[in-house]
């Protein structure tokens, strides 16, 4: 009698499936300004980010943005680097509020963006203080008049400042910057 033996059946499938890239999308950090915080209007500010890609930074293609002042840079490559990231770029905003984007492509045209929100500083007027003549100081016509006053500007240097002394009998009496 024929004795029956196990048979063993296996099976392979087969698929179409495709094996894609590991390469991942450029990752993008805004490092500085932060974000909320403020520029001055027409003053250029460095823009400091840290880009991470499977690629070379040299290879990736790069544009910088803001919402109002539209494309501020394109170009291939970091253009600098800075203290704590491998991005940087010196950008001048105009005046209204605005994002400001980074965007960095690699070679398979993946996009990595990171943006900040940035407000206009506001310009706080100079200060000025006269040290010399004290209110009330007599002086006789024709005599010497020594002058000091000590300028100060929150907001810029004050050997920047154009600086007016105005007397209310002779009208403009000089005219100049700081230590002239």
């Amino acid at each position: 009698m024929p004795r029956a033996l196990p048979l063993l059946v296996l099976a392979v499938a087969c698929s179409d499936a495709k094996l894609g890239s590991a390469d991942r999308a450029p990752e993008v950090a805004i490092l500085s300004p932060l974000d909320g915080g403020m520029f001055r209007a027409g003053v250029p500010f460095t823009l400091c980010a840290e880009v991470a890609d499977e690629d070379d930074l040299a290879v990736l293609q790069f544009r910088v943005e803001g919402s109002a002042d539209g494309v501020l840079w394109e170009g291939a490559g970091s253009p600098g680097s800075c203290t704590s990231g491998n991005f940087a770029l010196e950008v001048t905003l105009t005046g209204p509020a605005q994002t400001l984007a980074v965007s960095a492509i690699d070679r398979l045209d993946q996009v990595g963006t990171a943006s900040v929100d940035l407000v206009p500083a506001q310009d706080a007027a100079p200060s000025c203080t006269i040290d010399s003549p004290t209110e009330g100081a007599v002086v006789r016509a024709g005599d010497p008049l020594p002058f000091r006053a000590l300028v100060s500007d929150p907001d810029d240097d004050a050997a920047t400042l154009d600086l007016a002394v105005v007397s209310d009998v002779d009208d403009l009496v000089w005219r100049g910057n700081v230590d002239s």
